[in-house]
């Protein structure tokens, strides 16, 4: 029997969901705990954006022109139409002097939403869920070391092949080829999370 426990806001307290057998009932589970706390979250990218653009004073346009980035794609940024590559969101974020760790930290969270809550609700609930995130986690992280899938595949001595499957979701991650990836890109996140797998055996 799975089991998860979530904030109801009505009751103001925590209660159980259990068996969780069908994608529906997943689907209305993400929904409950995007809306419930568990909101201890950052907001959308958007939102980011827009409160970093204000704080500079700014106008669109003027962000657009200073970031060197057509005024259109940063509309598009600010009603999450679209979100930056890793290299768009360093010149944004260069030019308005946000901290390296804070750009990264900010990249994880929108590229691949992979908290501590939700790791757990994919893990054991819906496995190739969890593979999937735990994919984007490692491609983003591979991207920070700016490191080629191939390249990468070399300092293991595994095929490309390998790590695109990794990549992708389509291999699962376990433990020790998880901790291989940490220590490898020198990623605290990925060695949280093998030691939050190694802690499940």
């Amino acid at each position: 029997m799975n089991r998860l426990t979530y904030f109801d806001k009505e009751k103001q307290t925590y209660a159980f969901i259990r068996d969780i057998k069908s994608k529906e009932t997943l689907i209305q589970i993400i929904g409950i705990l995007e809306d419930s706390k568990e909101r201890k979250q950052l907001n959308t990218f958007a939102d980011y954006l827009i409160n970093l653009r204000k704080e500079m004073g700014l106008s669109q346009r003027e962000f657009a022109r200073k970031s060197n980035i057509a005024r259109s794609t940063i509309a598009k940024y600010e009603t999450d139409k679209s979100l930056p590559s890793l290299e768009t969101l360093y010149n944004l974020t260069m030019y308005a002097g946000v901290p390296l760790g804070e750009v990264q930290a900010i990249y994880r969270r929108y590229i691949c939403d992979f908290d501590d809550s939700m790791l757990d609700l994919y893990f054991e609930v819906n496995k190739d869920l969890f593979n999937t995130e735990l994919g984007k986690l490692l491609a983003c992280e591979r991207r920070f070391n700016k490191l080629t899938k191939s390249e990468l595949a070399k300092k293991l001595k595994l095929t490309t092949n390998t790590i695109t499957k990794f990549e992708s979701g389509k291999k699962q991650m376990l433990w020790p080829i998880c901790t291989l990836f940490a220590n490898t890109l020198k990623s605290v996140r990925l060695n949280e999370i093998s030691k939050k797998l190694q802690e499940r055996i």
